[in-house]
């Protein structure tokens, strides 16, 4: 398994300073290994992935048929929404 990496983003933006052996993160840590290796295979991670192209694909087929709404106007005010819009 690949080291764990742990960074504070709000303070180490750039990810300089790794803090997954830090004594402060062991508990972290050690959580998400047992998580990891109870909950995550290979086998899962590539049915996962198999199942998330298969909805794009629905979604994309959705999309030409129904020509949906563009997103601003699902909820009215751009702030709202989930997605995350570039300064032009």
């Amino acid at each position: 398994m690949d080291k764990f990496k742990d960074f504070l983003n709000d303070q180490d933006p750039a990810e300089t300073r790794n803090l997954a052996d830090e004594p402060a993160c062991r508990a972290v840590r050690e959580c998400l290994e047992r998580d990891l290796a109870r909950y995550w295979t290979r086998e899962k991670a590539l049915d996962e992935h198999a199942r998330a192209k298969h909805h794009v694909s629905l979604l994309k087929q959705w999309t030409a048929a129904t020509h949906p709404a563009p997103v601003e106007k699902w909820f009215g005010d751009p702030s709202l929404n989930y997605v995350e819009t570039q300064s032009e």
